[in-house]
């Protein structure tokens, strides 16, 4: 299945998304927030796989589902490896008040996790991935405050979705199909085949346990670090082997104050 929030408080309104992303029906009668159904997933996420289902065979009502009105799918993460406050989402500007700040740009596949318990091997914390996506960090380099480069903002993709409903674009922890990155006019396709996300769960979980809701990015090497400007977009997309998106499209713009 596929998830996605709408702006609603801190935290979101949950949403089930059809598979084209085209249409969605509330969730919230069901679970409030996407962080409400990691905490219980086990609970929800039965309830919602029917939802799904049901949007699919156009059992239920449903609305259009527009990207560029979703926030992030997990709005704040309660668990990240960078910051974890603010995730926007894939349509917001990135506001840049000086170009000599030097903002650069990183796509990353992401996943979140449910708990992950300490000492899990990278089979069963691959097991512990409940929904795959992908973002884009911002990093300042050159920020006169800040004491070296610091990721500021990460857009997230309007839709993360399970692992089963990827097919075989998620084969043993690793996204298959490749992202697709436009910025200055030019497009690059990067793999993301090489991303061994339960090798690097398992790395973090050797020290401790991983709670529900965690969100772990891993970097595309080669696939960033161009300098950002004003009125330039960054749009970041994944499509299958039939060209359908799989996650929505990250279209940051960059403006401003």
């Amino acid at each position: 299945m596929r998830l996605a929030s709408l702006p609603q408080g801190r935290d979101g309104r949950l949403i089930v998304v059809s598979d084209d992303l085209v249409w969605y029906a509330d969730a919230d009668h069901i679970v409030p927030t996407m962080q409400a159904l990691l905490d219980a997933w086990d609970r929800y996420a039965p309830l919602l796989e029917s939802l799904s289902i049901e949007l699919a065979h156009g059992a239920i009502p449903r609305k259009r589902f527009h990207e560029r009105e979703a926030a992030a799918p997990l709005p704040r993460s309660y668990g990240r490896f960078g910051g974890s406050d603010m995730l926007m989402g894939a349509r917001d500007a990135f506001v840049l008040a000086d170009e000599a700040w030097s903002a650069v740009f990183a796509p990353a596949v992401v996943v979140v996790t449910g708990d992950v318990p300490q000492g899990a091997d990278a089979e069963a914390a691959c097991a512990c991935i409940e929904l795959v996506g992908f973002a884009n960090e911002v990093t300042l380099h050159a920020h006169p405050a800040l004491d070296g480069p610091v990721a500021v903002a990460t857009h997230c993709s309007p839709v993360f979705v399970t692992p089963e409903a990827l097919g075989d674009a998620w084969q043993a922890g690793a996204l298959k199909a490749p992202l697709a990155i436009e910025h200055g006019g030019a497009v690059l396709h990067v793999s993301a085949a090489d991303l061994d996300f339960g090798a690097a769960l398992a790395r973090l979980a050797a020290a401790r346990p991983i709670r529900a809701g965690s969100l772990v990015g891993l970097t595309l090497p080669g696939a960033g670090g161009a300098a950002l400007h004003h009125g330039e977009t960054v749009r970041v997309d994944v499509r299958d082997g039939k060209g359908r998106s799989l996650f929505g499209a990250i279209e940051q713009k960059i403006v401003r104050y």
